[in-house]
């Protein structure tokens, strides 16, 4: 295993080793990093400042939900340590490339996008991409380095350092709709002069465990008690948006910026209106958000003409650009999450 320790000021790009019996990984990995290598005192989009970006423990295996993928950082909105973790391919991919974790620091000059594949990792121009939205900056990529890659990238707002910037991943329809989207590390990326990370997991396989059977025999034992869960069952018919109706029940759901816990129209946003819509439009629930996922909570939400909008109308979202609005139109909150994605 090892870890990626990019300077952006020099364009060095620096592999070490990590060794494989040191348990860490995801939101631990930041923490360990972070502890490790950053400045206290240092302002979180300094230079100084380091960016990490960690799969999971277990990404690039058979395990189940194990391909989630985790940023962090010292946050400009608290200070503190903060990290925040999205669904989408990469987490997998840097996986089976044995990569634990993506450090980064200093600051380019002109914005960079890092390569990373199974020959090593290199820095180059983000060239004509900078500036665009996310789906527009994913096509060109994909045009640039194939078709079979992960994306991790900033739109227009991380470029521009705003607290509340989110990272976008690629889904396995290739679209950058899995956001990890809390403590501004939209604006640690940015800050860094990344534009995006593009990820070849060509020519890999899975990782396999030390004990090859006995991980067989854990990993079937993991997917019998996730699909058995009744909470996983009910996710995946109805979307974790079914939220919408339990937090309404219980006086919790936020409305209005949270000046109430209910919303008195929430039937236009609740679980049984989705599922109606997309039965119309040509829509889907039950959507896996990453490899290996076996909740599968997201829809494919698809507009009245029958066009995609998004593939990640999740609870928060709802909630959020609806309830907490005033808003009580599916289709209405669903645009927003495309402007945002």
């Amino acid at each position: 295993m090892s870890i990626l320790k990019i300077d952006m000021s020099n364009k060095e790009v620096i592999v070490e080793d990590f060794p494989r019996d040191n348990l860490v990984g995801g939101r631990a990995m930041i923490d360990y990093l972070l502890t490790k290598h950053g400045i206290p005192t240092a302002h979180p989009l300094s230079p100084e400042a380091p960016f990490i970006a960690a799969p999971g423990l277990l990404a690039g295996t058979s395990a189940p939900q194990s391909g989630r993928m985790s940023f962090g950082g010292k946050s400009p909105l608290t200070g503190g340590i903060k990290e925040a973790n999205a669904g989408g391919t990469a987490g997998d991919k840097l996986g089976r490339l044995e990569i634990r974790a993506i450090m980064i620091v200093g600051k380019s000059t002109k914005w960079q996008v890092l390569k990373i594949n199974a020959e090593g990792a290199t820095l180059e121009s983000a060239g004509d991409i900078v500036g665009m939205e996310n789906y527009a900056a994913c096509a060109k990529l994909r045009q640039r380095y194939g078709e079979k890659i992960s994306i991790i990238i900033i739109g227009p707002a991380g470029e521009m350092k705003l607290a509340n910037s989110t990272i976008a991943v690629t889904d396995l329809d290739d679209r950058p709709a899995r956001h990890a989207g809390r403590g501004g590390v939209g604006a640690m990326m940015g800050a860094k002069g990344l534009k995006a990370i593009v990820v070849d997991s060509a020519d890999t396989s899975l990782r396999k465990g030390v004990d090859a059977d006995a991980f067989k025999k854990a990993v079937r034992a993991a997917v019998e008690t996730i699909q058995n869960n009744p909470v996983r069952k009910v996710f995946n018919s109805l979307g974790t948006n079914v939220c919408i109706d339990v937090d309404g029940d219980r006086g919790s759901l936020p409305t209005r910026n949270h000046r109430h816990g209910a919303f008195e129209n929430r039937k236009g946003l609740c679980s049984n209106t989705m599922i109606e819509l997309n039965n119309a439009r040509g829509g889907t629930m039950g959507t896996a958000c990453m490899p290996g996922c076996i909740v599968k909570c997201s829809p494919i939400f698809y507009d009245s003409d029958g066009n995609h909008v998004t593939s990640a109308l999740e609870y928060e979202t709802v909630a959020m650009l609806g309830a907490n609005l005033g808003i009580d139109n599916l289709d209405s909150v669903a645009r927003m999450d495309r402007r945002c994605d």
